[in-house]
């Protein structure tokens, strides 16, 4: 069995710092539930008016990712890949450790059904019973992470189809 992964990656740190932004100053955002402020990467629970500087607000982001990852790997008793983890880790610091740890993604991962699991992603692209774009983009990037979807490789038009005998094809029946 393939050496299982045991902290978020540097990818998925940079990811959250893009999708989330810096915010020095702790406020209430625009979408968040009332009460609800943040500062630096997305994170919450700071009192209203401090700052925080960008060093200061990526230690705590990589710590509190660490955090969740641990948490995150003692609730699910399935392997994982790097991709897997880091996309769970993700989703459950946007949604929160009780909503990871009630939903039905974990339920149906612990199963085994990781396609099952994949498919539970994009039903949390509501807050506030509104569904919000930037939650949905989320979600779907989430679900690509935890399982890549191959992407069709397209078949230029006018191009003649391949010889069936692998034979490869004489130059002059080749449209230019």
């Amino acid at each position: 069995m393939d050496k299982q992964p045991y902290q978020p990656s540097e990818t998925l740190i940079q990811q959250i710092k893009e999708r989330e932004g810096f915010t020095p100053v702790c406020k209430h955002l625009r979408g968040d539930r009332p009460n609800v402020f943040t500062w630096g990467y997305g994170q919450t629970g700071c009192v209203p008016g401090a700052t925080i500087t960008q060093p200061t607000a990526y230690n705590n982001l990589v710590l509190k990712l660490q955090n969740i990852c641990n948490f995150v790997k003692s609730r699910v008793k399935v392997p994982l890949t790097q991709g897997q983890l880091d996309a769970l880790v993700d989703f459950t610091y946007n949604v929160g450790e009780t909503a990871f740890q009630t939903s039905t993604l974990l339920r149906l991962l612990n199963t085994g059904d990781y396609e099952g699991a994949d498919k539970e992603f994009d039903k949390w692209d509501l807050a506030d019973g509104v569904m919000l774009s930037g939650l949905l983009i989320r979600r779907q990037e989430e679900a690509q992470e935890f399982l890549p979807r191959i992407q069709p490789q397209l078949i230029p038009p006018n191009l003649p189809e391949p010889p069936t005998d692998h034979e490869p094809a004489p130059i002059d029946t080749l449209e230019v």
